[in-house]
């Protein structure tokens, strides 16, 4: 059975667009991903490919993955871009493509904005209107936030599913300083910036499209054997096993998530697609520094943490070769995504636990 779809904009500050129907898939069979060959990209193609025909693309660097069937594909080249869906006749599209290092969105923005935004007026154009789309964002469109402000939970929202204290819909104070799905925007970076025009350009299409945003990601390393994806944390590990002293900011709120939990909220997600566009975020719900999150990892893998070294945001950022803006303090809750979803992230300490006993393994599946 199929459903109708509906699109509606989300932020206040774009322009009306006259409202469309049209039926979307209830059964999705097959998914392309552009940008396979990325963290993210990888990490869903290992996930989906057990339950979804899934096409990855990958520029210029090979990318092959046993199950995946993979093309090479210029996101800034509609012709490309057309190939790759007319190979994989996409039930959705979700696109993990874009510059997305900090540094590297700074030093190169021009072409930051090309991928994480202003392409999406080329892929609109060759993408079949009934097709779905899903891009993925980040927390950085959130600035910093001055003080704690009340705000009541959407019905949506309600109260948080999977914890033990959920907050009474309605009367929520953010004592945590959160960000939810509705919150300003006001980014300090070339990230934050053009992933935020990224979300708007791709709300306000014609089309039924979702933002999903993600906090800082931890996990094992990914890819293909011919084009790995080292994880941050396994840099770290790299750092401190060679005898390196490595500096974190101790001081910076975030939320973490571990990319199993990633690839089980986002195979929920495509199972029940929403009816209407929007953004919904995954996080674990808590607060964490850069700093715990390494050395939670090191110390889970029983590695030396005396040469990991915590320094305060600020010193953090003097230290590196391109300096780049960072909020203070950006956690983001996840009480939309869970409560439709019926879903709950693990806190640092479980994710940690399976990423150590998958490494054990040797396994690299799709977490289950």
């Amino acid at each position: 059975m199929k459903k109708t779809g509906s699109h509606k904009i989300v932020d206040p500050g774009q322009q009306h667009i006259d409202e469309f129907s049209y039926e979307a898939p209830s059964d999705v069979k097959n998914v392309l991903i552009v940008g396979a060959s990325g963290y993210l990209g990888s990490a869903l193609c290992l996930g989906l490919r057990d339950q979804f025909n899934v096409t990855g693309t990958y520029n210029e660097r090979v990318f092959r993955l046993e199950g995946i069937l993979t093309c090479e594909a210029d996101a800034l080249d509609a012709t490309d871009l057309l190939n790759a869906i007319s190979k994989s006749s996409p039930d959705i599209v979700i696109y993990c493509s874009g510059v997305t290092r900090l540094t590297a969105c700074e030093v190169q923005y021009d072409l930051a904005e090309a991928l994480n935004a202003k392409l999406m007026s080329i892929l609109f154009k060759v993408l079949p209107k009934p097709t779905p789309l899903i891009y993925l964002s980040c927390d950085h469109v959130f600035g910093e936030r001055t003080k704690p402000e009340p705000v009541k939970a959407s019905a949506e929202e309600g109260a948080d599913f999977g914890t033990e204290k959920a907050e009474a819909p309605g009367i929520e104070t953010n004592h945590q300083n959160f960000f939810r799905e509705h919150d300003a925007c006001n980014p300090l970076n070339a990230l934050g910036q053009t992933k935020l025009k990224g979300e708007k350009a791709v709300l306000a299409q014609p089309h039924l499209t979702w933002v999903i945003r993600l906090p800082l990601l931890y996990g094992e390393s990914l890819g293909s054997p011919l084009t790995p994806k080292k994880s941050w944390l396994r840099l770290v590990q790299e750092q401190i096993e060679q005898g390196e002293t490595v500096e974190l900011p101790s001081d910076q709120k975030r939320s973490s998530l571990y990319v199993g939990d990633f690839v089980r909220g986002m195979r929920r997600f495509i199972k029940k697609l929403p009816e209407s566009s929007g953004i919904y975020q995954i996080s674990d719900n808590d607060v964490i520094s850069p700093y715990k999150i390494a050395k939670t990892y090191l110390e889970e893998l029983k590695l030396d943490t005396s040469n990991l070294k915590e320094v305060s945001l600020s010193e953090y950022l003097e230290k590196q070769k391109v300096y780049c803006e960072e909020a203070e303090s950006f956690p983001i809750r996840s009480d939309k995504f869970n409560n439709k979803y019926k879903f709950s992230s693990q806190k640092i300490d479980g994710g940690m636990k399976e990423m150590h006993q998958r490494l054990l393994e040797g396994y690299c599946g799709d977490w289950l």
